[in-house]
């Protein structure tokens, strides 16, 4: 839904801009390739978009699965380019123990200074022994979330998505309307 409103946004942003830079008399001529490849460019930022929605309706859906306490069990930095913190946790569903590691999608670039700082920060807030909250997946209890949020990158390919969507159509709607002449 939220890519939906996305792309309908853009395609309103620019239709419009193509007709107000068109009656303005902007004068561009676009090559007929670059109307074809206007038109691949919308088609896969509409399919990356759509791609990225279903990875939000996951995420969404996370957050109605059943909770329980997990005991963290151990923590730790892992990586060596992309240093990131690891927290492995166990928790129990229906008499069944389960353990599980995350990392809780920290972004793994920056400055190598920078992210072991991050990570022995976060490993801080998460001592072994420490009681959390966890999701599960109730059709499949060793699946689980320490933390339901997105991806960072999730967002980034969102926005592309649609950034190329609009550029496609504003190519497509200057190569339909005419040029408004001045009198």
């Amino acid at each position: 839904m939220v890519s939906l409103k996305l792309l309908a946004g853009m395609l309103v942003f620019s239709v419009l801009l193509a007709l107000f830079l068109r009656f303005a008399g902007i004068k561009w001529r676009i090559h007929r390739t670059v109307f074809i490849i206007s038109i691949i460019i919308s088609f896969l930022g509409i399919l990356l978009a759509i791609f990225q929605e279903d990875e939000l309706a996951y995420y969404n859906e996370i957050k109605g699965w059943p909770t329980t306490t997990a005991t963290v069990v151990e923590t730790g930095m892992t990586g060596e380019r992309a240093i990131l913190p690891e927290i492995r946790y166990t928790y129990r569903v229906n008499d069944s123990l389960y353990t599980e590691r995350t990392d809780l999608n920290i972004p793994g670039f920056g400055n190598r200074k920078r992210r072991q700082q991050t990570a022995r920060i976060i490993i801080a807030d998460y001592p072994p022994g420490k009681e959390l909250i966890i999701h599960y997946n109730p059709e499949n209890p060793a699946n689980s979330k320490l933390r339901i949020s997105p991806p960072w990158n999730l967002f980034g390919k969102l926005g592309f998505g649609t950034f190329l969507f609009g550029t496609g159509i504003f190519i497509i709607v200057f190569y339909f309307v005419p040029v408004k002449k001045r009198e």
